[in-house]
């Protein structure tokens, strides 16, 4: 259900956009409307405007200019026709579907009685607060490893990884660090961020592959990252890969893609 309110809504923003964008189109189109007839076997375009003494003008086909920006203000007035149809009678589904979600029953509950029930059906807020208190033990640091925190105070391993739990912060993507992952057949790992997509209700992992120019290195994370293929982890899905080099250091700016790629 609350997918389905999630989509509605954002077709509901698309909609919106779509509609306006077409009457600026229309707005600014010249006056008149393409009617098109055939003689001999041709196309021929006339301009019908009622405005007009001779409201039909022929258009010659030289002039192809006005004659799309004709046949594109047809199409966008009967554009803004059919999506403003779909806004009304969506916006009715969504004023519907939000007096009758599931997940809100929980919420509506007396905090007393909160204590007392199992919810069945989390709403998103209860659902990613279980998600991060759930306990789990950080593998630590060397006492002379070096110390790097983001601007919410959590120590990381890198300045890469700075700016990554950065931007999960600033687009309020649920985050744990270095959160224990069983991979069967391998083992414990460490994956640097797992992370919630709360509209999907889906775990995704980030791992940072931060020098890839150390041949050991790279042998084991190509190691470790198969045995997170085998384990249903898969590049692409819930798995999110960045690497970098001392020669090509991370570049920060692709993580607006990934987060609206994976995890919005």
């Amino acid at each position: 259900m609350i997918l389905l309110l999630s989509n509605l809504k954002n077709r509901l923003l698309t909609l919106d956009s779509i509609i306006e964008n077409a009457e600026e189109r229309v707005s600014k189109a010249p006056p008149g409307k393409l009617i098109e007839s055939r003689s001999h076997g041709k196309v021929q375009f006339y301009n019908y405007d009622p405005s007009k003494e001779k409201s039909r003008s022929y258009i010659s086909l030289k002039n192809q200019n006005l004659i799309g920006s004709l046949a594109q203000k047809d199409y966008d007035k009967a554009l803004i026709i059919v999506a403003k149809k779909e806004r009304k009678l969506l916006t009715k589904l969504t004023d519907l579907y939000e007096s009758t979600i599931a997940e809100d029953i929980y919420n509506k509950l007396a905090p007393a009685r909160k204590e007392l029930v199992t919810p069945i059906l989390l709403p998103d807020d209860e659902f990613v607060r279980q998600w991060l208190e759930e306990p789990y033990e950080h593998p630590g640091f060397e006492d002379d490893d070096p110390e790097f925190f983001t601007e919410k105070n959590l120590r990381v391993r890198s300045k890469s990884e700075i700016s990554i739990a950065n931007k999960y912060d600033t687009h309020g993507i649920p985050m744990k660090y270095e959160a224990p992952l069983f991979l069967e057949g391998y083992g414990w790992v460490n994956p640097d961020f797992r992370l919630l997509n709360v509209r999907l209700r889906k775990e995704i992992i980030h791992e940072h592959l931060g020098k890839m120019d150390d041949p050991d290195y790279v042998t084991k994370n190509v190691a470790k990252i198969n045995w997170y293929m085998r384990n249903g982890w898969i590049p692409g899905k819930n798995l999110i890969l960045t690497m970098e080099t001392l020669k090509n250091p991370f570049d920060a700016r692709i993580m607006e893609d990934i987060i609206e790629q994976f995890l919005i």
